[in-house]
């Protein structure tokens, strides 16, 4: 009972790792693959690699560069300054996400808040604008429909609503971009930030100190590399021990 037990706890953990691995912000994965985060840049490249090279598999090290690329630029840019990319969500399932919101305009209200472990209210909203909205988006009714599948789209995991639910928010952009609204409250950063960047800022405030023993997800943006690198080097420790 104790070795199947030790077992699952294992298991358990290296999941927990993985998930981890998988949160980083796509300012420290940027950093890493080597690319900028420019709304400006050529977008449509690393897109057609991923459909030409990457359609049954992400496990190579060029798949998955070219989909950081492209999933960092489809969530951070503003749908006007950056090509079609809805054709990301099809490689979710395959490749690794790194975290970034949506750039905040100061201009548009708030999205209001939905339940991401509940994908009933996307449903609805969905069927609302497949139905009533194609035209135009002006009414109450279309315009709720639309902010609510914004919220979900940029503001839960992307296993949180279908992918047809996901795409069908591209489909509305152009005819919805009155509704438009932001999900995060700041943006997200474009540097990144680590753990000893935050100790050499905290240093001189101690009232600040305790800040540095949380793991902070500001906006849907997680903990930099340094923070995982610390926790994988903790759940390592703890599982070989077992």
């Amino acid at each position: 009972f104790f070795c199947l037990s030790a077992v699952m706890i294992k298991t358990l953990l290296l999941v927990l790792a993985i998930s981890f691995v998988s949160a980083q912000q796509c300012a420290c994965v940027a950093e890493e693959e080597g690319f900028t985060i420019d709304c400006s840049q050529d977008l449509l490249t690393p897109l057609e690699f991923l459909e030409d090279n990457c359609q049954s598999s992400c496990e190579s090290s060029d798949c998955q560069r070219n989909y950081y690329i492209v999933q960092t630029h489809h969530d951070y840019c503003d749908h006007d300054d950056i090509p079609h990319l809805s054709e990301v969500h099809e490689f979710e399932d395959l490749c690794e996400s790194c975290v970034i919101s949506r750039q905040v305009d100061p201009d548009l209200p708030t999205c209001a808040s939905v339940d991401c472990d509940d994908d009933q209210d996307a449903i609805d909203a969905y069927n609302l604008l497949q139905s009533s909205c194609e035209t135009s988006c002006s009414s109450t009714e279309c315009t709720n429909a639309f902010q609510i599948i914004r919220a979900y789209h940029d503001g839960c995991d992307e296993d949180s609503i279908d992918t047809d639910i996901e795409e069908a928010l591209h489909d509305f952009e152009d005819v919805c971009e009155d509704a438009e609204c932001n999900v995060a409250s700041s943006d997200s950063p474009l540097t990144c930030e680590s753990d000893d960047d935050d100790d050499d800022n905290n240093d001189d405030d101690d009232d600040n100190n305790d800040d540095d023993d949380i793991l902070n997800l500001d906006d849907d943006s997680s903990s930099g590399a340094s923070s995982v690198t610390a926790t994988l080097a903790l759940i390592a420790t703890f599982v070989f021990a077992l």
